[in-house]
């Protein structure tokens, strides 16, 4: 499981992502086939992460959950290998509602490869 201090929790921090702030630090956007990635370089020396999985995915809570576990997992598993330390928000398409896991882990890959992450 991603420890506390590596997730973004609050609010606030989850809307620097969609205002002006993330074009001042330089912010990235990565879009795969059923995710997108927005990065930015942090001042904490660790690596935070948030994911949004919204109603339009799927209606029940425990579908949300799963795929927010699998993301979790995903990125419990590059975690070590990770170039530098960024603030990262996994924002999720509905087309992910079908895939599994090892999908789901290799467009994880694919998404911070692109952002020179990994």
């Amino acid at each position: 499981m991603l420890p506390k201090e590596n997730r973004i929790t609050k609010k606030k921090e989850f809307d620097s992502f969609f205002s002006t702030e993330f074009k001042k630090r330089n912010g990235l956007n990565q879009s795969g086939q059923f995710m997108i990635l927005k990065t930015y370089k942090n001042n904490f020396g660790r690596a935070r992460f948030g994911f949004i999985v919204n109603n339009k995915i799927d209606k029940n809570a425990v579908v949300r959950n799963k795929i927010k576990r699998q993301l979790r997992k995903a990125i419990q598993d590059i975690f070590s290998n990770l170039k530098q330390f960024n603030d990262c928000l996994i924002i999720v398409k509905p087309q992910i509602k079908n895939k599994d896991f090892v999908d789901i882990k290799k467009e994880v890959e694919i998404l911070f490869k692109r952002t020179h992450l990994l």
